[in-house]
């Protein structure tokens, strides 16, 4: 049986992720969620899952409308665990993870992109994700079989596909990138 899975990165948030545990969309989000609405709106109905953060629920809530269906909350797609990091470190701790490899990484980030890939396969339905930046980085690092954390530059509203065929994942097309990252 072949499943298609979408992960599409929440729009802007309205803080940066050192300033802000939990921050919204920005006004820019909103029209970055509503881009992602228009763009997936013509497929058929599917589920929905957002991680537990704010900006992925709403970036889901404009295709949730049209659709009239519900985001479920699944925090196998959360965001990558920054455990004991004060909210001003993580900025620095992630542009350092970006140029690192994941058998350099704990066990327990090691664990979370595994969660993450094992979810998805046990995806009964085709779906829609609502996830993060490096979440989907280790998704399509783990499929690749590629070491390094960053694969490429997921832009806020991207979205990235998967087919899924019985327990292998397959990468069909990545998001549209977003190269003002590169530093």
């Amino acid at each position: 049986m072949l499943t298609t899975l979408y992960l599409v990165r929440h729009g802007e948030a309205a803080a940066d992720w050192d300033n802000a545990a939990d921050p919204g969309l920005s006004a820019k989000g909103w029209q970055q969620a509503r881009r992602v609405a228009d763009t997936l709106r013509h497929q058929e109905p599917m589920a929905l899952i957002a991680s537990p953060l704010a900006r992925t629920r709403e970036t889901s809530q404009p295709l949730a409308e049209h659709w009239g269906v519900e985001a479920h909350i699944d925090s196998r797609f959360a965001e990558i665990p920054s455990d004991g990091l004060a909210l001003e470190e993580r900025g620095q701790w992630l542009r350092q993870l970006f140029h690192q490899r994941w058998e350099q990484q704990s066990t327990q980030l090691r664990q979370w992109r595994q969660t993450a890939v094992e979810g998805l396969c046990a995806l009964p339905q085709d779906t829609v994700i609502f996830t993060h930046f490096v979440l989907i980085n280790a998704v399509v690092s783990a499929i690749r079989e590629q070491d390094e954390v960053l694969q490429f530059l997921p832009d806020n509203g991207s979205i990235t596909r998967l087919q899924r065929r019985d327990d292998r994942l397959e990468v069909v097309s990545l998001g549209e990138e977003n190269l003002s990252l590169v530093n």
